[in-house]
């Protein structure tokens, strides 16, 4: 059955061959798709952004409540589409940068029934930075080459006049080469168009303090927002002022980090980075952007240089590790016979003891050495049958050797006795049969330890696929492999088992952080409720589970629902306090009341920026679109 995929597909195949594969992403606006076509025989992939701009009922009641006519809304609408051709005339202008996504083509459509526009812009395919990270470990000498490589990229928006102003590590992809670049130039404008910002820039979280607080900013504000993602990237993923992992981070630990930013408070060095690598990254990020480098190519020469110094230090502590490994070769080339080899050389003044004893010594040994290293674990029957099987050989061994020959029917005299000694051979030493029962104990260890090898390499399989999801990060897939584990051996209940129900939780409960963040707070409170679902599972399932620690964690997911709930009411309310101010003001500006229009439209955008203190992403119900509205019914007073 064919997939759907919703409006784009009214325009497939795309430019005439390209067929969508898959949704990659969703936001308020937009959705990006996987694409691809087949030609010659061989298959092209590529990324579409697909964003829809249409007039629907709720923008028209929204248009009612708010004192602008609904005639007028396609408009605005359309100012939309402008802003985005504006980020397509900017990709167009940075083509050829092997830093920056590359742009490949667009379209502009303007639906059927003149209710809106629908806007296509394909771009190349890459992974994002967030997505890479959770398969992969981004050591710091990544994180260099990160930091380089989006410097370069900002070396060549310096070049064309371009601020970026979105910076963060959802805005940072990896190409199949490694290569780091730099796309969503949605945000992006030219510096000769820059008066001051809009309060819709989506992620204070990576924002200049002068962007934030809507002073006059320059190039230096994307230094900054990319000196925040490399600390983010050495700061174990944590951002400034947030507590480092595995402690949980909560709604107000996130607005107090950035309350702190910008305010100015001094960032400590990142966990990871090192002194010297923690100063290059910490200047970046100065509050105050005279003391931040002074462009892009400056802060990349810094990072350059460290990466030299770190490899002259490398090359020169790999040397001395290869002399000191040759060293310690030399002295092991003699090695030690084993204890029981070494009891058969030394001429035991009865060697026949000495066998048996070394016998005995070699079974007891081979036994020990079948002993399960992991702690706890009770001796497995494959130990168990290997030791009984070595101990009968010993056994069977010992029995031969102490075999004695059958005493000679005459005795002879003390002088036959010396010429004997010289002419008569030794007695040979007649074979012992090995007995029945010892041949059938034999048989029956054989068997129990083809079992228990076979059984072992189960389990031994089932734990290798266990700790590959749990080091994948895929804990609910590790937790189902981790349950038939225990079913067959409950010693396998350990900490990684125990850590998958934490880890579950703590990913619910930052995602619903997230939610919280952009004001989806009904995402956000389910997220939280899956957070503490999984304690609760946990607690049913494991023998690991620390009533303590298990408690607080719940607490906090709890409060954060609650916090939730409780900033929603807030919102809501500011979001009706706004819609009557603008309402008023432009009932009172049809009235020809301009200076007292003005008031209001300014408490409109009041209420709105208190919304942006509470919840720094905020952006339901529209609200980017509100900003602009009212700063044009602002703006329209002004001019009055």
């Amino acid at each position: 059955m064919k997939e759907y995929f919703g409006a784009i597909d009214e325009y497939q195949p795309l430019w005439g061959s390209w067929r969508v594969e898959e949704l990659i992403e969703q936001g308020n606006y937009s959705k990006v798709y996987r694409v691809c076509k087949e030609e010659w025989g061989r298959r092209y992939i590529s990324t579409v952004k697909f964003m829809s701009f249409s007039v629907g009922s709720s923008d028209i009641k929204e248009a009612q409540i708010i004192g602008i006519d609904a005639a007028v809304m396609p408009e605005y609408f359309k100012s939309l589409v402008g802003s985005i051709q504006n980020e397509i005339e900017l990709m167009y202008k940075l083509r050829g940068n092997s830093n920056i996504v590359t742009y490949e083509d667009h379209g502009i459509y303007e639906k059927k029934d003149n209710s809106g526009w629908d806007v296509l812009i394909r771009m190349e395919f890459l992974e994002p930075l967030p997505d890479f990270i959770e398969g992969h470990k981004l050591d710091r000498f990544k994180a260099v080459k990160l930091g380089i490589d989006i410097c370069k990229a900002l070396e060549a928006c310096v070049r064309e006049g371009i601020i970026h102003r979105d910076i963060r590590d959802s805005s940072i992809f990896i190409s199949p080469k490694g290569e780091f670049k730099l796309g969503n130039f949605c945000m992006a404008k030219e510096f000769s168009q820059v008066r001051r910002p809009a309060l819709a820039i989506p992620s204070p979280l990576y924002m200049a303090p002068e962007l934030y607080k809507e002073q006059g900013y320059d190039f230096s504000a994307d230094i900054y927002s990319l000196g925040i993602v490399m600390y983010k990237l050495l700061n174990k993923g944590r951002l400034p002022f947030l507590p480092l992992p595995p402690n949980t981070i909560s709604v107000d630990d996130t607005e107090r980090s950035i309350a702190d930013r910008m305010t100015g408070k001094e960032l400590i060095l990142p966990a990871d980075a090192g002194e010297n690598l923690g100063a290059i990254v910490l200047k970046a990020c100065s509050y105050d952007k005279r003391d931040r480098y002074k462009s892009p190519y400056e802060f990349r020469q810094k990072l350059e240089r460290f990466l030299k110094t770190e490899a002259k230090s490398a090359k020169s502590d790999s040397q001395s590790v290869e002399e000191e490994f040759i060293y310690t070769e030399a002295g092991c080339e003699e090695a030690k016979l084993p204890a029981a080899e070494e009891k058969l050389e030394m001429g035991n003044e009865n060697p026949r003891r000495a066998e048996r004893e070394a016998a005995a010594e070699i079974a007891a040994t081979a036994g020990d050495s079948n002993n399960d290293t992991r702690t706890g674990r009770k001796k497995s029957v494959q130990t168990i049958a290997v030791g009984a099987a070595l101990m009968i050989f010993a056994f069977i061994l010992g029995y031969t050797l102490n075999y004695e020959p059958l005493p000679a029917a005459e005795e002879p005299t003390a002088e036959k006795d010396i010429e004997i000694a010289h002419i008569a051979p030794e007695p040979e030493i007649a074979e012992a049969p090995t007995p029945e029962p010892a041949i059938e104990i034999i048989k029956e260890a054989n068997r129990e330890i083809s079992k228990a090898t076979k059984r072992k390499k189960e389990l031994e399989k089932l734990s290798k696929e266990a700790m590959e999801n749990y080091r994948q990060h895929e804990y609910e897939k590790a937790i189902k492999v981790y349950s038939e584990l225990i079913k067959a051996d409950a010693s396998y209940n350990n900490a990684e088992y125990a850590d998958s129900f934490l880890q579950l939780a703590a990913g619910h409960n930052l995602a619903g952080v997230k939610e919280y963040s952009k004001g989806r707070f009904e995402q956000a409170a389910k997220e939280f409720e899956k957070a503490m679902g999984w304690l609760d599972t946990m607690k049913k399932s494991t023998g690991n589970y620390d009533e303590q620690r298990c408690s607080g964690l719940k607490a906090i997911y709890e409060e954060n629902k609650n916090r939730t709930f409780e900033k929603k009411e807030k919102i809501d309310e500011f979001l009706k306090l706004a819609a009557e101010c603008n309402a008023a003001g432009v009932k009172l500006y049809n009235e020809g009341y301009f200076g007292k229009s003005k008031q209001e439209f300014e408490k409109a955008l009041s209420y709105l920026g208190e919304i942006r203190i509470l919840v720094p992403e905020y952006s339901a119900n529209g609200y980017e679109g509100l900003i602009e509205i009212y700063k044009g019914n602002l703006s329209r007073a002004e001019k009055r």
